[in-house]
């Protein structure tokens, strides 16, 4: 990976390859149930793998 891929922010340096967009039509709550548990692990997994922390 060459250096200049990579975001320089004040006070950070990233590498943002996807952006996820949750529309709903009426701003209800999309990500309940089954739905969430099964988004927060996959992205969770995502994160371990990449060796991203909080």
């Amino acid at each position: 990976m060459n250096w200049k891929e990579l975001r320089h922010d004040r006070h950070t340096v990233s590498l943002l390859t996807d952006h996820m967009v949750f529309a709903p039509k009426y701003r209800g709550k999309m990500l309940v149930g089954d739905v969430a548990m099964i988004c927060e692990g996959i992205i969770c997994k995502t994160c371990v793998e990449m060796d991203i922390q909080s």
